[in-house]
């Protein structure tokens, strides 16, 4: 934070990002629609899906399996998380490792809060071409991102970047691996892919940081689920579809869902 506090040239940085912003949006076009990948349970299901007319936006840990991206050819790969992906520890190494051998091997381009920008491209500067920092802000949600180059500020990567930028190409916004969890199971944030996490690396990372995963877990959860239906029904009241292709636990999500039936019982209620 001090260092990005202390940088020269944010403004500089952040034209550059936004002229880069309007030549992939150029070069991608518009999409009837798109698909949101997360690292939830249900991202197992990938195979059961056809991706080939979509964008396909992936987030996180996604970067491990060769055959996701083998299958869904994600175009756009976000990330946003300060220890998991910018920070010191064996995992967030593992990560960076990871995500070199997809800037590597493919035209994807990553997209991540500028506040990383600076830090992201002196760590890669051969892909500097593929890599645009987005402004985050307190201010209302915002899918034009072309025309106001900003995301409002969120807690969470789904919210924050994956959804306004699906629905800042498409119309039609397909998600999966969005599966939240009991609430009642509040040991961790929520449940992960078999392939999409570092596990060997999960205990090195709970030793670095120890302070980051000392919260209540319920808290960030009631947050998140609050403000992904905000986004929601933003989305949608310009016009937009959102579906979860399947069965999910946050509320917002269980009634978008594949094969919902409306049950009352399945929802808790959000104070």
């Amino acid at each position: 934070q001090c260092a990005f506090d202390l940088y020269a040239k944010k403004q500089t940085l952040i034209e550059d990002c936004k002229k880069k912003f309007a030549m992939l949006r150029q070069e991608l076009g518009s999409f009837h629609s798109s698909w949101v990948l997360a690292t939830g349970p249900s991202i197992d299901e990938f195979s059961n899906f056809d991706f080939s007319s979509s964008l396909v936006i992936a987030c996180n840990s996604t970067i491990l399996d060769d055959n996701i991206w083998e299958k869904c050819s994600p175009r756009i790969i976000v990330f946003a998380d300060p220890i998991f992906h910018f920070g010191v520890s064996e995992y967030a190494g593992e990560f960076r490792r990871a995500l070199e051998k997809r800037l590597s091997s493919s035209s994807v381009v990553v997209i991540v809060p500028f506040k990383y920008y600076p830090l992201l491209i002196d760590v890669f500067p051969d892909y500097v071409n593929q890599i645009i920092g987005v402004p985050f802000e307190k201010r209302d949600f915002n899918i034009d991102i072309e025309r106001e180059f900003y995301v409002r500020t969120t807690s969470n990567i789904l919210t924050l970047l994956l959804m306004p930028l699906a629905a800042c190409f498409s119309n039609e916004i397909n998600l999966l691996g969005c599966d939240g969890r009991p609430i009642d199971n509040d040991e961790y944030f929520w449940g992960h892919g078999s392939s999409v996490q570092i596990n060997d690396k999960m205990q090195n990372i709970q030793d670095v940081h120890p302070g980051f995963f000392n919260i209540d877990y319920n808290e960030y959860y009631f947050e998140h689920c609050h403000t992904l239906e905000a986004l929601i029904l933003y989305i949608e009241g310009l016009g937009k579809n959102v579906r979860h292709r399947a069965y999910s636990h946050i509320p917002a999500l269980l009634v978008r869902s594949d094969g919902y039936k409306k049950d009352p019982s399945e929802l808790f209620v959000l104070i």
